[in-house]
């Protein structure tokens, strides 16, 4: 079997073991917004950088600040700004991908707690193979 996998490593140009999409990505500043205390919601931003030659996908994400967290959209409808989940974030290959204000983001829904000046919040992302990446963002 280590035979047929070196194999087809070699004839395909991998090494038998296929790379986890979690490992294939890298975050950059990543921040949660910080709302006043009675707020539930916030939203937390980052940029993801692919790494790798094929597409990769977060479809799902969780942090133990929030009971909820969603992927959300901001798209101009009619002249009015609406946020609207969607089921997953594409990150090109070698690409990248901006998740801002206005545009792409986390919704973390139903704080659990508010959050202080300078808090690290623990986001698990999940991506399309089941991999996860966990990410600490700060919260300003």
């Amino acid at each position: 079997m280590r035979r047929l996998l070196g194999f087809l490593g070699l004839f395909f140009g991998f090494s038998g073991v296929l790379a986890a999409e979690a490992d294939m990505i890298e975050v950059h500043d990543p921040y949660v917004r910080r709302v006043p205390s009675v707020a539930k919601t916030t939203a937390a931003y980052m940029v993801v950088k692919n790494l790798s030659e094929q597409e990769v996908s977060i479809i799902a994400a969780r942090s133990p600040a929030a009971k909820t967290v969603e992927l959300h959209a901001t798209r101009n409808e009619g002249g009015l700004l609406r946020m609207r989940a969607v089921p997953r974030f594409v990150i090109p290959p070698r690409g990248s991908l901006v998740i801002e204000p206005g545009g792409l983001h986390f919704m973390l829904i139903d704080l659990v707690k508010p959050l202080a000046a300078n808090e690290t919040v623990a986001l698990v992302l999940e991506m399309a193979d089941g991999s996860r990446k966990e990410v600490y963002a700060v919260a300003r």
